[in-house]
């Protein structure tokens, strides 16, 4: 991306997020086509998307990342994992196993075994189970200027924190806006209450 004011190019880095087949490739390759895209579906490990990334890095490009698709996955895993580990424990089981009885168990089995003892994990909070989604915002703040002695309401700089990320296209259309919009504006309508 290059500032109008200069000629110096600084790298761009783009990070996406979202569970598989949210739409994060098409989004990119429709709409970010001049993008070089590191994900974690065609580069298969870690160590690899790391190696790319620091390659395009040295090499200055604009980056696209999808690496939040597998974070939000990662975070839903993480989130049903953790909720039969700790039941498990609860129930008397050592840490050796407690991992080894949710390890060998698909996670229909896990969300069975949390149901069995009054939790259903579709009812947890969103956050748990997606991840949580930060990003600049600003807020209108009152305060008081001590030198004209009076009243002042001025925008300021804030991180903003929506705990309540959606998924599929409508995950992929939330990000779409957000590459859209002005930092200004990025704050959901469902955050605004809580701001003020």
């Amino acid at each position: 991306m290059t500032d109008s004011n200069s000629t110096h190019k600084s790298p761009t880095l783009i990070i996406l997020m979202g569970i598989p087949a949210s739409g994060k490739s098409s989004f990119c390759m429709r709409r970010l086509p001049e993008f070089f895209r590191i994900n974690l579906d065609t580069l298969r490990t870690r160590h690899r998307e790391d190696l790319a990334l620091a390659n395009a890095i040295d090499k200055e490009l604009d980056i696209v990342i999808d690496y939040f698709r597998w974070r939000q996955a990662d975070a839903m895993r993480n989130a049903l994992n953790a909720h039969c580990y700790w039941l498990l424990r609860k129930e008397g089981q050592g840490k050796t196993e407690a991992t080894k009885h949710i390890s060998g168990i698909i996670n229909a089995a896990k969300q069975e075994l949390l149901f069995e003892h009054g939790i259903n994990f579709n009812d947890l909070p969103l956050w748990q189970k997606r991840g949580v989604g930060l990003f600049p915002g600003s807020i209108m703040k009152d305060g008081y200027n001590p030198v004209t002695k009076q009243h002042v309401t001025t925008l300021r700089p804030t991180i903003v924190t929506d705990m309540e990320l959606p998924m599929g296209e409508d995950y992929a259309r939330y990000v779409e806006t957000k590459l859209g919009e002005k930092t200004e504006s990025w704050i959901p309508n469902h955050l605004i209450q809580s701001i003020n």
